[in-house]
């Protein structure tokens, strides 16, 4: 054996899995300063390694992760649906997670009206927002 080869000591499998763990960290903070990524993506990535790597990995890592998540945004996205017909328009807003789908009515720009529908579930009014058309009343979706 080679002198040089019993000094080389592989590092353990908590070493390296603190390795990776702290290198996808910082890849995702560097893909969201660069816009790479959407907040929520950044967020489920954090999630996601919190999940893999809690308990495995050292102290540091929770403090880090838990700094992370205090500094992403919280907020539900908010999905649209436009649906114009002549001058008039509707707007259609679903907050993902929510049990509620809001209309916004206008004409020529101007806001007319409003309502809201609240469903029994927020799956049903995912399905709901998802299935939506207006296209047999002469409403066509931009």
């Amino acid at each position: 054996m080679n002198p040089s080869e019993s000094s080389l000591t592989l590092p353990s499998l908590k070493e390296e899995l603190e390795r990776k763990t702290f290198a996808t960290l910082e890849w995702l903070v560097l893909e969201a300063k660069r816009g790479a990524i959407t907040n929520k993506q950044f967020q489920t990535g954090l999630e996601a390694v919190f999940m893999v790597a809690s308990g495995l990995v050292g102290k540091d890592f929770l403090a880090i992760t838990t700094e992370l998540s205090s500094q992403c945004d919280k907020s539900a996205e908010i999905l649209r649906r436009h649906f114009v017909k002549s001058e008039n328009t509707i707007t259609a807003s679903w907050r993902v997670g929510s049990a509620e789908i809001t209309f916004v009515f206008r004409t020529l720009g101007e806001v007319t009206s409003g309502k809201s529908k609240v469903y029994e579930s927020p799956e049903l009014a995912r399905d709901a927002f998802k299935a939506m058309s207006f296209e047999s009343k002469g409403w066509e979706e931009l």
